[in-house]
């Protein structure tokens, strides 16, 4: 079979994998909720935490960072394949797309922090050490810790470490996907005009600033994470 064929099945099968959504099926099989109508909305693990125990963590996050987020990265750089660089980071990237806008969801759900930190594992754990150096400063070293921004600005230099550490230009490429697919989920994760008339101080540029750096509608944390957004009025 060529190559490209077992890349592009490779990148659809990343997709599908990375779809499905473990946090909504352990909210509905342990809890028998919908988590998308609890707390911040987020089909991940950390709402899964507050709105279902914090033990389901682990098996979600175990499978989000290792079979949607490594597995694709390594099958396509595995001797037994090698179909490249390219491929990886297409896989990697398809795996953060299911993640987040997955098909069997109608396309909304996570914000793909785990199925990335795989995908950069997949890569080489050096550059995901590299990845999450500035959060673990601001976790270890500050007293600054809104887990969002932190995450956010080491994405954002992702591209910027793969270069520097010689990973090549096919992952800094793979970063520059993952901060853009990160902003994006961030910005579009709900309904503008139902946030601006839930929250009557917003405006459309701050809603927007607010989601793009704090992963949420409003600047309190508390709020936002206990609430149900259905109820935000």
């Amino acid at each position: 079979m060529p190559d490209f064929v077992l890349s592009i099945a490779l990148v659809l099968g990343a997709y599908l994998v990375g779809s499905v959504p473990t946090a909504y099926l352990v909210g509905k099989w342990v809890a028998g909720i919908d988590v998308r109508e609890y707390g911040s909305g987020n089909v991940g693990a950390s709402n899964v935490s507050v709105h279902v125990g914090k033990k389901w963590v682990v098996p979600i996050a175990l499978y989000d960072v290792f079979v949607k987020g490594f597995l694709p990265v390594y099958v396509a750089g595995a001797s037994l394949l090698d179909l490249g660089t390219a491929t990886q980071a297409a896989a990697g990237l398809a795996g953060l797309c299911g993640h987040n806008w997955p098909v069997f969801l109608k396309f909304s759900g996570g914000r793909g922090i785990a199925a990335g930190l795989g995908s950069l594992i997949g890569f080489g754990f050096p550059l995901f050490v590299l990845w999450a150096t500035i959060p673990g400063v601001l976790f270890t070293l500050t007293p600054w810790r809104d887990s969002s921004i932190s995450w956010l600005l080491a994405t954002l230099l992702l591209p910027i470490w793969a270069l520097w550490a010689g990973y090549g230009e096919w992952v800094a490429v793979y970063g520059v996907g993952f901060a853009a697919i990160t902003i994006i989920r961030r910005v579009t994760s709900g309904g503008f005009e139902k946030s601006l008339l839930s929250y009557e101080e917003l405006t459309r540029m701050r809603l927007i600033w607010n989601r793009m750096v704090f992963d949420r509608d409003i600047a309190s944390r508390d709020e936002w994470v206990h609430g149900r957004p259905d109820a935000k009025s």
